[in-house]
């Protein structure tokens, strides 16, 4: 199929795989890209459409295994920082976990970006989502440390 019959232009082709090959015969491959009257419009293409810039790096297949076992050990390791900062931290143990969360989002999220920012050519929307989806997941991740993990009573 030639891409003049799919309506994408090459630039357009380049942008979403990273390569001019063939295109797929039919256009179910454009499915999460719809948007309009009748459309729902999906988060996961917004991603793929904002990460599209990581393609020619990024792996074929992850490991399923290493991968939670990395996020095991880095949950842990937040918790434990998490621990060790409380009674330095003010507020209700929610309000604790927010500060917390917000400080991690400050040193994983933020200093992350900036340096993608320096290093690689990436659109700025991208940098963006990864800056408004990483605040939400440490505040969330924070705010659940700090109700969930009890507090000791010399703490108080």
């Amino acid at each position: 199929m030639h891409l003049a019959k799919t309506g994408l232009g090459a630039h357009n082709w380049e942008i979403y795989w990273g390569r001019r090959d063939a295109l797929p015969r039919d256009r179910r491959w454009l499915r999460p890209f719809a948007c309009g009257p009748g459309r729902r419009y999906s988060r996961q293409s917004l991603r793929q459409r904002l990460y599209a810039a990581y393609r020619p790096i990024a792996r074929e297949s992850l490991n399923a295994a290493a991968g939670t076992a990395i996020d095991l050990f880095f949950g842990f390791a937040m918790m434990g920082c998490f621990l060790l900062l409380r009674p330095a931290l003010p507020g209700s143990p929610l309000a604790q976990g927010i500060v917390f969360g917000l400080i991690a989002w400050f040193f994983r999220t933020l200093m992350g970006v900036a340096a993608q920012w320096l290093m690689f050519t990436v659109p700025p929307a991208t940098l963006f989502y990864e800056l408004c989806v990483g605040l939400l997941e440490m505040v969330l991740i924070g705010a659940l440390y700090g109700v969930a993990l009890p507090v000791r009573e010399a703490q108080r």
